[in-house]
């Protein structure tokens, strides 16, 4: 009764993470490779020009659309954080 009285803590827990802390969820729940693939998408865009952003937006649809390199570069680093 305990086992899961403490589970369903749990993914009340880990549920709440995905919406309020995405990159931690993603941290805690994806393998390394996806964690990987994520961190070298958020590299690779951070370091395009303006130009090279408008030529590859269909490549990084996710983050063309937030507009917004600062988030961006926040959810990286909170994706690094997370994996420390």
């Amino acid at each position: 009764m305990e086992n899961l009285k403490i589970e369903a803590i749990m993914e009340k827990v880990i549920d709440r993470m995905m919406w309020d802390e995405p990159m931690k969820w993603q941290a805690l729940t994806c393998d390394m490779d996806i964690n990987y693939e994520s961190l070298k998408a958020f590299r690779t865009w951070l370091t395009f020009t303006p130009i090279e952003k408008e030529i590859f937006a269909e490549d990084y649809p996710e983050f063309e659309w937030l507009h917004d390199d600062m988030l961006v570069m926040e959810m990286q680093h909170e994706l690094l954080s997370a994996l420390n």
